[in-house]
C-alpha cells in the first residue's frame, strides 16, 4: 500500500506497491488507502479527496477533482474544478476555476470559469456557460444550450427548448421554439 507521512500539515504518500501514483496535499486522495489507484497524480488541498478507484488521472489544484469517484484518463486543473460526486468519468479535460462536470460526461473539454457541462462529447470554452446536450461546441460568456449537435459562438445566447443540429452565432439570441413552432432542429 501507500505510506502516508504528515509533513507540517501536508500529506505525502509514498508508493510502496508499484501503483505508480503521486499524491501530495492535505486530504488529497484520502479515500484511496486500500484501493487501486494506478498511475495517478493528485497535487493540492483536497485534490481527489473522495476518489476510490481512479486510473491514469491528473488532478492539480485546490479541491481539483475532489469528488471524482472512479474513471480514467482525466486531466483536471484548477481551483474547485470538479465532477459533482459521480462515478466512471473518462477522457475529460477541465481547466480553469469552478468548472463543474456533471453526470456521465465522457470525452469532454471544459476550459474557463464557472462552466457547467452535462453532456458527452462536448467542448465548452469561456465563462459561465451551461451545456445540457451532447456533441456540442459552446464558446463565449453566459451561454445556455439544451440541444444536441449544436455550435454556439457568442455571448448571452439562451436556447430554452432543446434544439438539434444547429449553428448559433452572435450575441443576445433567445431561442424558445416551444410546441407551436416545430421541433427546433437543423437551424442556422
Amino acid at each position: 500500500g501507500f505510506a502516508r507521512y504528515n509533513a507540517g500539515g501536508i500529506q505525502v504518500y509514498i508508493n510502496l506497491e508499484d501503483y505508480e501514483s503521486t499524491i501530495i496535499g492535505k486530504y488529497a486522495g484520502d479515500s484511496l488507502l486500500g484501493t487501486k489507484r494506478f498511475r495517478n497524480v493528485f497535487i493540492g488541498y483536497k485534490t481527489g479527496q473522495f476518489s476510490v478507484d481512479p486510473v491514469e488521472n491528473i488532478l492539480i489544484g485546490w479541491e481539483a477533482g475532489k469528488n471524482i469517484r472512479t474513471g480514467s484518463n482525466n486531466i483536471i486543473l484548477g481551483r474547485n474544478t470538479d465532477f459533482g460526486a459521480i462515478n466512471n468519468v473518462n477522457n475529460v479535460i477541465a481547466v480553469g476555476f469552478e468548472n463543474l462536470i456533471n453526470s456521465a460526461v465522457d470525452n469532454t473539454i471544459t476550459i474557463g470559469r464557472s462552466n457547467s457541462n452535462y453532456g458527452v462529447n462536448t467542448i465548452t470554452l469561456g465563462n459561465t456557460n451551461i451545456s445540457q446536450g451532447s456533441n456540442n461546441l459552446i464558446s463565449g460568456i453566459n451561454n445556455i444550450n439544451y440541444g444536441n449537435d449544436v455550435i454556439m459562438l457568442g455571448n448571452v445566447n439562451n436556447i430554452i427548448q432543446p434544439i438539434n443540429n444547429s449553428l448559433i452565432i452572435g450575441n443576445n439570441n433567445l431561442i424558445d421554439f416551444g410546441a407551436s413552432t416545430g421541433t427546433g432542429n437543423s437551424n442556422v
